[in-house]
């Protein structure tokens, strides 16, 4: 949609200036479950940092997010498909002993089989894929087939069997049931970002990554700034030659990032790309964070209409805010010269971010 208006002079004077510094089937045996504690390395998987050394030729981490309602114009502001979904990597940290507790309800999923821990007469013990379809399968103690029946105080040790988080070491104190580690992983907020520009790559939690980010003394030095969801804030970001990075924090600590590239191109547009600092990718992840982008021309002689436009969208998770892809994005857009301020090719910008719990 586009906004058109005579703006006065002082709008312009009032945006801050960032500079470039400020940059089984039936047939098949069943296997006996062995009711042990489960050590470290059984559950080990190789580590996030060396996979990712070995896909940094891979696309972009901005991962695929629902978008939410875009206003489409005919433009300079052009907004691009979303970028491919990066693969996830969890582990899990093994726990305290199990203590018996009331089994929960326990229903069939999607293919029709019962989910729980089974046993045979002699309580021999299986999995839910081994005794859950209701077929006679070979028990490998007894030596023959047998029927296997449902164990709710099975379930009840299984149910209460806990661990700690994947990501204590990155601040996470969360304490989840053995079963649903997987699904706690995939939304936790702790889940690591990482920085590969150096060396050692950086590994840490958001928080912990804003930090390196923007150390005075640091390699990087990135500007930050704090918001409060649902203000527009604005923008004049410099450095036409460069790219421009800035973290917003929010009002619940959540890390944004805005980047504006350098000019692209014969026409020489310059993207610009708006993501949340995180590593939940998952649809499902909550909170969800959408964006509203205006992109402001400059002041237009007396009588005309100044050019301003205006893109919203829901926000993409990125892990790798230093590999943020400028080509494709949900809250994107490539800006044009003719938007430009002045000869630095100044880039003026509004962006009001909200929290849907």
């Amino acid at each position: 949609m586009a906004e058109h208006g005579n703006k006065s002079g002082e709008q312009d004077k009032k945006r801050p200036r960032l500079t470039d510094k400020a940059e089984g089937s039936g047939a098949k045996k069943s296997s006996v479950v062995a009711m042990s504690t489960v050590s470290p390395a059984d559950l080990a998987v190789p580590s996030p940092v060396a996979q990712r050394r070995a896909a940094l030729s891979s696309p972009s981490p901005v991962a695929k997010a629902k978008s939410v309602t875009t206003v489409g114009v005919t433009s300079p502001l052009v907004a691009m498909p979303p970028a491919p979904s990066p693969v996830a990597t969890k582990t899990m940290t093994p726990g305290p002993a199990p203590i018996a507790k009331p089994a929960a309800v326990v229903k069939p999923d999607e293919e029709g089989v019962e989910q729980g821990v089974f046993k045979c007469d002699k309580e021999h013990f299986v999995c839910c894929a081994c005794g859950g379809d209701g077929a006679t399968k070979h028990c490998g103690p007894c030596g023959h087939d047998v029927s296997y029946t449902h164990s709710a105080f099975m379930d009840g040790v299984v149910g209460a069997y806990k661990v700690p988080c994947t990501y204590k070491h990155h601040g996470c104190a969360s304490s989840i049931v053995y079963h649903a580690a997987a699904e706690h992983n995939d939304k936790c907020a702790h889940a690591p970002c990482y920085c590969f520009e150096c060396t050692p790559p950086f590994e840490g939690s958001p928080a912990q990554l804003l930090r390196h980010l923007t150390a005075p003394s640091g390699k990087h030095s990135w500007p930050m700034d704090k918001i409060k969801y649902e203000s527009s804030y604005p923008f004049a970001v410099q450095a036409p030659s460069g790219e421009y990075r800035c973290l917003l924090v929010g009002e619940d600590g959540c890390v944004f990032l805005l980047a504006v590239g350098a000019s692209r191109g014969p026409t020489g547009r310059r993207p610009v790309n708006v993501v949340c600092v995180r590593a939940n990718t998952d649809a499902d992840t909550r909170p969800v964070y959408t964006g509203v982008l205006w992109v402001d021309g400059p002041p237009a002689p007396t009588g005309q209409l100044m050019c301003t436009f205006r893109h919203q969208a829901t926000m993409a998770s990125c892990s790798v805010p230093g590999e943020v892809d400028m080509e494709q994005g949900w809250l994107h857009a490539h800006v044009n010269p003719s938007m430009l301020h002045g000869e630095s090719g100044e880039v003026h910008l509004r962006l009001r971010i909200t929290k849907f719990p």
